[in-house]
């Protein structure tokens, strides 16, 4: 589903508190986008370091001006007029504000100022393109289901420079049938992958491995066991330890559900455990005081009522002094991602359908079945 904007329109219901709760009101009306076209269900937002946001979706236009497909919105989510992108893709933004563009089957870099930066070599890559991260010092992690990148042997998971041409001392050992879905870079620079398997593997093998800065294999990380759900978040707190979210109700012969806290060895931390009955998680945001905030498309969390968003304690436990529910119980969105802001936690979720819309920027004769996603601010 490709998606088209509008604004001034945001559902939230806040459920009453459990005891000694603190309801957490969250900004309905900070940005709202209302969606149509429905080949392609994407939007994607991400964080500039100046703490604007680019969001990417199916819009032809922001209140009035033309931007096709992706924006750059300012801390009060009015346009900002001086980003005119060139091109459209999944923004990353990089240290210095450059924009990557993930075009499924092409990686571009934007300026600032939205034009195509033409030092960035590689253009068109030939396979999907799965995550884009980009590190500190330049030089850019994309992976996806290839075993050669621009000529380069390179399987599943490459490292770029910070001009874009391949990186040659980097050489992931992984095999053939290995692919690269997710990836977290750590302050040691190495690489943790979450990979699936073309064909089944002949013995027990875990989800998750870790990758030396070269690329050869971190034969000290990890438990080979049998794995039975799906992973969609990895995230790598300051301490070293990794943070797992998911489908499963249990990691490496441990229970635990929806989210896993890990040691920096990739054992399960004993010390943090979310209990029963999280359900599916899709984005985990660790913080800097130890907590965690969850969202995906739970309505519980360890037997306690949350609608989609959560804050865990260190322990793993709920935090009850955070209770935010976006939309009613009905009709609960999905919280697909959660961005850190300098004006609190954005949360990016799709509301229930809804044709009450203040402003449109499309003519209703020729778009129908309108969605609404929002970019809800939370209190951080």
């Amino acid at each position: 589903m490709v998606w088209q904007m509008a604004f001034g329109l945001a559902v939230a219901a806040i459920r009453p508190a459990a005891v000694h709760a603190q309801v957490m009101i969250p900004d309905t009306n900070f940005f709202a986008l209302t969606t149509v076209a429905p080949s392609d269900p994407s939007v994607r937002a991400a964080s500039a370091p100046d703490g604007k946001i680019l969001v990417r979706g199916g819009f032809e236009a922001i209140r009035g001006t033309l931007r096709s497909g992706l924006a750059r919105i300012n801390s009060d989510s009015t346009l900002d007029t001086s980003f005119v992108p060139a091109q459209t893709g999944v923004p990353t933004v990089q240290a210095d504000g450059k924009v990557l563009l993930n075009q499924n089957y092409a990686l571009t870099r934007l300026n600032l100022d939205g034009s195509l930066d033409s030092s960035f070599v590689l253009s068109t890559v030939g396979i999907p393109i799965y995550s884009v991260v980009p590190q500190s010092d330049g030089k850019i992690y994309l992976s996806g289901p290839f075993s050669e990148l621009k000529g380069v042997k390179s399987q599943s998971i490459a490292r770029l420079n910070s001009d874009g041409s391949i990186d040659r001392a980097f050489m992931p050992e992984l095999g053939l049938d290995e692919i690269v879905y997710l990836l977290a870079v750590q302050s040691d620079r190495k690489i943790v992958v979450s990979r699936w398997f073309s064909l089944p593997p002949s013995a027990p093998v875990s989800p998750l491995l870790r990758l030396n800065e070269d690329g050869s294999l971190d034969r000290s990380f990890g438990i080979k066991t049998v794995f039975t759900g799906n992973i969609y978040a990895v995230a790598v707190r300051s301490n070293g330890r990794i943070l797992v979210g998911g489908a499963f109700t249990d990691f490496n012969g441990v229970g635990r559900s929806g989210i896993v806290e890990l040691n920096p060895d990739g054992t399960i931390a004993s010390d943090s455990n979310t209990g029963s009955g999280t359900g599916t998680v899709m984005s985990v945001l660790p913080l800097a005081n130890g907590k965690t905030l969850i969202g995906g498309s739970f309505y519980e969390v360890n037997g306690s009522s949350r609608s989609r968003l959560a804050r865990l304690n260190e322990d793993g436990s709920l935090d009850d002094r955070f209770n935010v529910e976006v939309g009613g119980q009905k009709f609960a969105p999905e919280v697909h991602q959660i961005l850190p802001t300098s004006g609190g936690l954005l949360s990016l979720a799709p509301l229930p359908r809804s044709r009450a819309l203040r402003v449109s920027v499309w003519h209703a004769s020729t778009k129908t079945e309108p969605w609404t996603t929002s970019l809800i601010r939370i209190p951080g």
